[in-house]
């Protein structure tokens, strides 16, 4: 990778991280929602049903630590590949800083696809229980 590739790669990665945040903060959020309206009714709460709603709010807590966590690999490896610029290590903390950003999107993208999942499982049930199917 040539020089300036090196310096924007790992800065390219930061739009798409923020709007992954963005997207699953806000499905964080809904879950969150969705888990006290349940419980405030005064009626029969599935436990089942409350159980698996916990667990994707765990895996979106999950995923949400990974992208934060990647934001923060990017910012520190670009602050440190400054820092020990003269030193001559620059491209291999870049390339490093690269490939653990990369390393936790992935470990993200699995953890929303399991969540999406879960939540189409829940989604059956419901209408099972709703349409007695």
């Amino acid at each position: 990778m040539n020089e300036i590739g090196l310096w924007v790669a790992p800065l390219s990665f930061l739009p798409a991280i923020c709007l992954l945040i963005l997207s699953t903060a806000n499905r964080y959020a809904r879950i969150k929602t969705v888990i006290y309206e349940y419980t405030d009714k005064e009626e029969f709460c599935d436990a089942k049903y409350l159980k698996r709603e916990f667990k994707r709010a765990r895996l979106m807590k999950n995923s949400l630590f990974c992208l934060y966590l990647a934001v923060a690999v990017i910012a520190f490896g670009t602050m440190l590949a400054l820092i020990t610029e003269q030193l001559g290590f620059r491209n291999i903390i870049l390339n490093t800083d690269i490939f653990i950003a990369v390393t936790l999107i992935l470990i993200t993208a699995i953890l929303m696809i399991y969540e999406t999942s879960l939540s189409l499982k829940i989604m059956q049930n419901y209408l099972k229980k709703k349409l007695d199917i």
